[in-house]
């Protein structure tokens, strides 16, 4: 995102990851985390690639996560979670031809 028109300063912000929520009336709208604000925020910033490596697989997001003691109940809930999904789902006949 760049900021134009309006903003004290001309700034390239970039988008982290976008989701999808829905409003009472179940309406969507997405919400956008960016990297730093589009106006004010830290004078010495430090962009978020320079801190970050980037993860392209699943196994480098888990290694991510599993690194942070903080994650351990989550994970284990996240896991067995899982476990319980894949033992009790079904597939439909149908249902592949159908969503393509």
């Amino acid at each position: 995102i760049t900021t134009k028109d309006g903003f004290r300063e001309s700034r390239k912000v970039r988008i982290l990851s976008e989701s999808l929520f829905y409003n009472a009336e179940s309406r969507s709208f997405r919400v956008l985390s960016l990297e730093r604000p589009l106006e004010g925020g830290a004078k010495d910033f430090v962009p978020y690639s320079s801190i970050v490596k980037p993860r392209n697989t699943l196994r480098e997001h888990f290694e991510f996560l599993a690194n942070n003691p903080n994650n351990t109940d989550a994970l284990d809930m996240l896991d067995r979670k899982l476990e319980e999904f894949n033992m009790n789902y079904i597939m439909v006949k149908g249902f592949l031809e159908h969503m393509a």
